[in-house]
Protein backbone atom coordinates (compact mmCIF):
# COMPACT_ATOMS: atom_id res chain seq x y z
CA UNK A 1 0.00 0.00 0.00
CA UNK A 2 1.52 3.28 -1.09
CA UNK A 3 0.44 6.37 0.85
CA UNK A 4 0.39 9.76 -0.87
CA UNK A 5 -0.46 13.29 0.16
CA UNK A 6 -3.26 15.03 -1.68
CA UNK A 7 -1.39 18.24 -2.44
CA UNK A 8 -3.09 21.46 -3.49
CA UNK A 9 -1.94 20.77 -7.07
CA UNK A 10 -3.58 17.33 -7.07
CA UNK A 11 -6.75 18.63 -5.44
CA UNK A 12 -7.27 21.61 -7.75
CA UNK A 13 -6.47 19.59 -10.88
CA UNK A 14 -8.96 16.91 -9.74
CA UNK A 15 -11.56 19.59 -9.01
CA UNK A 16 -11.14 21.11 -12.48
CA UNK A 17 -11.43 17.70 -14.15
CA UNK A 18 -14.51 16.84 -12.08
CA UNK A 19 -16.24 20.09 -12.98
CA UNK A 20 -15.43 19.56 -16.67
CA UNK A 21 -16.79 16.00 -16.58
CA UNK A 22 -20.07 16.78 -14.82
CA UNK A 23 -22.43 13.98 -13.79
CA UNK A 24 -22.03 10.63 -15.54
CA UNK A 25 -25.16 8.77 -16.64
CA UNK A 26 -24.65 5.74 -14.37
CA UNK A 27 -22.97 7.55 -11.50
CA UNK A 28 -23.80 5.85 -8.19
CA UNK A 29 -23.12 9.08 -6.27
CA UNK A 30 -24.64 11.39 -8.91
CA UNK A 31 -21.28 12.93 -9.78
CA UNK A 32 -20.21 13.64 -6.20
CA UNK A 33 -17.47 10.99 -6.38
CA UNK A 34 -15.81 12.48 -9.46
CA UNK A 35 -13.24 14.47 -7.49
CA UNK A 36 -12.24 11.33 -5.55
CA UNK A 37 -11.87 9.44 -8.82
CA UNK A 38 -9.68 12.12 -10.32
CA UNK A 39 -7.51 12.37 -7.20
CA UNK A 40 -6.81 8.66 -7.61
CA UNK A 41 -6.09 8.99 -11.34
CA UNK A 42 -3.67 11.87 -10.84
CA UNK A 43 -1.86 10.09 -7.98
CA UNK A 44 -1.47 6.89 -10.02
CA UNK A 45 -0.30 8.86 -13.06
CA UNK A 46 2.32 10.59 -10.89
CA UNK A 47 3.39 7.25 -9.39
CA UNK A 48 3.62 5.42 -12.72
CA UNK A 49 6.07 7.87 -14.25
CA UNK A 50 5.59 8.32 -17.94
CA UNK A 51 1.90 7.31 -17.88
CA UNK A 52 -0.23 9.57 -20.06
CA UNK A 53 -3.73 10.73 -19.25
CA UNK A 54 -6.23 9.24 -21.70
CA UNK A 55 -9.69 9.40 -20.09
CA UNK A 56 -11.41 7.25 -22.68
CA UNK A 57 -14.43 5.18 -21.67
CA UNK A 58 -12.21 2.10 -21.50
CA UNK A 59 -9.18 3.41 -19.60
CA UNK A 60 -7.68 6.42 -17.82
CA UNK A 61 -3.95 6.03 -18.44
CA UNK A 62 -1.71 4.82 -21.24
CA UNK A 63 1.61 3.41 -20.03
CA UNK A 64 4.96 3.75 -21.81
CA UNK A 65 4.81 0.03 -22.66
CA UNK A 66 1.45 0.48 -24.46
CA UNK A 67 -0.65 -1.14 -21.74
CA UNK A 68 -3.76 0.59 -20.44
CA UNK A 69 -4.89 1.28 -16.88
CA UNK A 70 -8.27 2.18 -15.45
CA UNK A 71 -8.11 3.67 -11.94
CA UNK A 72 -10.87 2.89 -9.45
CA UNK A 73 -11.03 5.02 -6.31
CA UNK A 74 -13.14 4.86 -3.16
CA UNK A 75 -13.55 7.50 -0.51
CA UNK A 76 -12.78 6.16 2.96
CA UNK A 77 -13.19 7.51 6.49
CA UNK A 78 -10.17 5.56 7.75
CA UNK A 79 -6.94 4.06 6.44
CA UNK A 80 -7.90 0.92 4.50
CA UNK A 81 -7.17 -2.51 5.95
CA UNK A 82 -6.08 -5.54 3.90
CA UNK A 83 -9.51 -7.19 4.19
CA UNK A 84 -11.38 -4.15 2.81
CA UNK A 85 -12.82 -4.72 -0.64
CA UNK A 86 -12.18 -3.00 -3.93
CA UNK A 87 -15.13 -3.23 -6.27
CA UNK A 88 -16.11 -2.73 -9.88
CA UNK A 89 -19.65 -2.52 -11.24
CA UNK A 90 -20.34 -4.76 -14.23
CA UNK A 91 -20.79 -1.78 -16.53
CA UNK A 92 -17.30 -0.52 -15.61
CA UNK A 93 -15.53 -3.76 -16.60
CA UNK A 94 -13.84 -2.16 -19.58
CA UNK A 95 -11.31 -3.05 -22.23
CA UNK A 96 -8.17 -2.23 -20.34
CA UNK A 97 -5.13 -4.23 -19.32
CA UNK A 98 -5.10 -3.32 -15.64
CA UNK A 99 -7.22 -1.83 -12.89
CA UNK A 100 -5.38 0.11 -10.20
CA UNK A 101 -7.30 0.66 -6.97
CA UNK A 102 -7.02 3.68 -4.66
CA UNK A 103 -8.57 4.80 -1.40
CA UNK A 104 -8.89 8.50 -0.67
CA UNK A 105 -9.28 9.67 2.93
CA UNK A 106 -12.13 12.08 3.57
CA UNK A 107 -11.99 14.24 6.67
CA UNK A 108 -15.47 14.00 8.23
CA UNK A 109 -14.98 17.31 10.04
CA UNK A 110 -14.26 19.01 6.73
CA UNK A 111 -15.99 16.99 3.96
CA UNK A 112 -14.34 18.98 1.18
CA UNK A 113 -10.87 18.05 2.45
CA UNK A 114 -8.97 14.97 1.29
CA UNK A 115 -5.63 14.95 3.17
CA UNK A 116 -4.16 11.72 1.79
CA UNK A 117 -4.78 8.56 -0.12
CA UNK A 118 -3.36 5.14 -0.86
CA UNK A 119 -2.55 3.27 -4.03
CA UNK A 120 -3.68 -0.19 -2.96
CA UNK A 121 -2.58 -2.42 -5.81
CA UNK A 122 -3.67 -3.62 -9.22
CA UNK A 123 -5.29 -6.55 -10.98
CA UNK A 124 -6.29 -7.57 -14.50
CA UNK A 125 -9.96 -7.89 -15.44
CA UNK A 126 -9.60 -11.69 -15.60
CA UNK A 127 -7.90 -11.67 -12.20
CA UNK A 128 -10.75 -9.70 -10.65
CA UNK A 129 -13.31 -12.12 -12.06
CA UNK A 130 -11.38 -15.29 -11.13
CA UNK A 131 -10.04 -14.23 -7.72
CA UNK A 132 -12.77 -11.83 -6.63
CA UNK A 133 -16.34 -12.40 -5.50
CA UNK A 134 -19.49 -11.87 -7.50
CA UNK A 135 -21.84 -9.39 -5.85
CA UNK A 136 -25.41 -8.57 -6.73
CA UNK A 137 -27.20 -5.29 -6.15
CA UNK A 138 -28.47 -5.27 -2.56
CA UNK A 139 -25.95 -7.83 -1.24
CA UNK A 140 -24.71 -6.85 2.23
CA UNK A 141 -21.07 -7.43 3.16
CA UNK A 142 -20.88 -7.53 6.96
CA UNK A 143 -17.04 -7.50 6.98
CA UNK A 144 -17.05 -4.11 5.26
CA UNK A 145 -20.49 -2.89 6.42
CA UNK A 146 -21.43 -2.21 2.80
CA UNK A 147 -24.49 -2.84 0.63
CA UNK A 148 -23.76 -3.23 -3.08
CA UNK A 149 -25.35 -0.51 -5.22
CA UNK A 150 -25.11 -2.57 -8.41
CA UNK A 151 -24.05 -5.96 -9.78
CA UNK A 152 -20.30 -6.41 -10.07
CA UNK A 153 -17.21 -7.91 -8.50
CA UNK A 154 -15.26 -7.22 -5.34
CA UNK A 155 -11.81 -8.31 -4.32
CA UNK A 156 -10.01 -7.77 -1.01
CA UNK A 157 -6.98 -5.50 -0.98
CA UNK A 158 -4.90 -8.46 0.19
CA UNK A 159 -5.45 -10.18 -3.19
CA UNK A 160 -4.21 -7.23 -5.28
CA UNK A 161 -0.84 -7.29 -7.01
CA UNK A 162 1.79 -4.81 -5.84
CA UNK A 163 4.73 -5.61 -8.13
CA UNK A 164 4.47 -2.34 -10.05
CA UNK A 165 7.44 -3.33 -12.24
CA UNK A 166 4.88 -5.36 -14.24
CA UNK A 167 3.13 -2.12 -15.15
CA UNK A 168 6.18 -0.04 -15.94
CA UNK A 169 8.37 -2.40 -18.00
Amino acid sequence: MIEFEVTDNIFFEALARAEELGKLKRSIRKGEGNIVGFIGEIAVQNFLRGAKKSNTFDYDLLLKNGQTVDVKSKMRAVKPKDYYDCSIADYYLQKCDWYVFCSILNDKKNPEFYPKGWILGFKSKDGIISEGSRVKKGDFDSDNNFTAHTDGYSIPISKLDTDYERLTT
